[in-house]
């Protein structure tokens, strides 16, 4: 709340450590690491990402109740009809085409 109310300026080390940004980078590295983490990003499970998305953005303007259930949904029918033989959830390969660079 303090900060919010007295807007004071954050050093990116400080910003890093207190969870305001995931990561501080070099300027020299900060479009590779850009590019990297798009990448790694694109050939990840988007399905399950469009969910998490789209159930972050409903969750701001809901009750933590009304948020649980539709997580809890949203988390079954990711899951199913993606049981192995054995039982253990898994989930299909995706394949997915690397971002094109400049």
């Amino acid at each position: 709340m303090e900060m919010a109310l007295l807007a004071d300026e954050v050093s990116a080390v400080e910003a890093e450590r207190i969870g305001l940004v995931n990561r501080c980078v070099p300027l020299a590295a900060f479009e590779e690491t850009t590019r990297s983490l798009a990448l790694r990003l694109a050939h990840g499970p988007t399905r399950s990402y469009a969910l998490i998305k789209e159930l972050m953005y409903k969750s701001l303007d809901l009750e933590l109740q009304s948020v649980a259930d539709p997580r809890r949904q949203a988390t079954r029918d990711s899951n199913s009809n993606r049981r192995s033989p054995g039982g253990r959830k898994c989930l299909p390969s995706e394949t997915h085409s690397p971002l094109q660079g400049n």
